[in-house]
């Protein structure tokens, strides 16, 4: 059964994905755009885009049509988020079942009446979903997802049996107990790696039980830390399991931009342009004054660049002789208190966020 920590745990990253000028000002509206996101492997700009919640949703959270790779999946979603622990032990509440089966109901039925008992957010969802219905193999997964514990059994049964009508039907319930085990930490992967430092680009400081250094790297340094030694055209997720944020695919505009920018002929601008990786590790050593020197990392997380280190490994392996001349900046961290660890990461990746639509070319 999950426990405060993991509780703690999930809160922080739902902290992280607060943005009150835009109007993500409680955890209770963060907590669908990290789901989603997590859940499906999209972009936090398409977890927020499949947001429907709000009056007339019908019972209906989130809507994400699922059409990569030749998939036909259509994701409905409901949520439920406790910002205190004691309310978790709590059940997942069931009083809106009977809304999303009329939705259902009326969605399956085609009935052009959604259009007045729906918000306008939905209603485009819904014309999305018949488009997708008309294609071959259809699925729809149907997700209770909450920081809770699941339905009550009787509950649960009901909620599967009164979509089990339906063809083509998945019903998923994803409890704090089984949403923990996307984020918490693994205590048996520990990695500890080695960084070469460029030339005599580094600096160093100590402040009490914390060191710091800042220096310059190789793209290709960070794509060989990322690598998946088991399948290298995979990336190792457990290097990022502190990182609040969750990297997703290159189907993010700004993601896709990095790459761009790293196989371009202005790649040797990359350090110029980008704001790095910030790495959290127990210790680091190095030799002091030598040029070049390799530093010994052990028990080393990313916890901030982690769209960055991803798109540059993807980048890798469409050309890996374009990245020669891109280098990086990298802050590493020395700690061994998690609670700073954490801060660590909480803080760098919440400071204003610019989202795409901030940015115009």
């Amino acid at each position: 059964m999950a426990n405060l920590l993991d509780w703690n745990t999930l809160h922080h990253k739902v902290q992280a994905y607060l943005d009150p000028e835009n109007g993500i000002d409680k955890p209770q509206k963060a907590f669908p755009i990290l789901m989603v996101a997590t859940l499906l492997n999209v972009s936090d700009e398409e977890a927020e885009d499949a947001i429907t919640d709000g009056s007339m949703d019908r019972g209906v959270d989130a809507v994400y049509v699922d059409d990569r790779d030749g998939r036909n999946s259509i994701h409905i979603f409901q949520f439920k988020y406790s910002d205190t622990f004691e309310n978790t032990k709590k059940n997942f509440p069931s009083n809106e079942i009977d809304k999303l089966v009329s939705f259902f109901d009326d969605l399956l039925d085609l009935n052009k009446s959604l259009e007045k008992t729906c918000n306008p957010i939905l209603w485009n969802k819904i014309k999305e979903i018949w488009a997708a219905l008309e294609k071959s193999n259809p699925s729809i997964e149907v997700h209770f997802c909450g920081n809770t514990m699941e339905m009550q059994n009787g509950e649960k049964e009901r909620a599967n049996a009164s979509l089990s009508k339906y063809k083509y039907f998945n019903v998923h319930h994803h409890s704090l107990d089984t949403i923990v085990n996307y984020f918490v930490e693994r205590k048996n992967s520990v990695i500890d790696e080695q960084l070469q430092i460029v030339d005599k680009d580094y600096f160093d400081r100590t402040d009490g039980s914390i060191r710091g250094l800042i220096c310059t790297v190789e793209a290709s340094e960070i794509v060989r830390i990322i690598t998946n030694p088991e399948n290298p055209k995979e990336v190792r997720k457990e290097i990022f399991n502190d990182n609040v944020r969750v990297y997703l695919s290159r189907t993010n505009k700004i993601n896709r931009r990095i790459i761009e920018t790293a196989l371009s002929d202005r790649s040797p601008l990359f350090w110029y342009l980008n704001n790095g990786i910030t790495v959290t590790c127990d210790s680091f050593s190095y030799i002091k004054g030598k040029r070049a020197p390799l530093v010994e990392l052990k028990n080393i997380q990313i916890v901030n660049g982690g769209q960055t280190s991803n798109a540059l490994f993807e980048a890798s392996l469409n050309s890996e002789e374009r990245l020669e001349d891109v280098l990086i900046l990298v802050r590493i961290i020395e700690t061994k208190s998690q609670p700073v660890s954490l801060a660590i990461a909480e803080s760098t990746n919440s400071q204003t966020p610019i989202k795409s639509r901030d940015l115009r070319s």
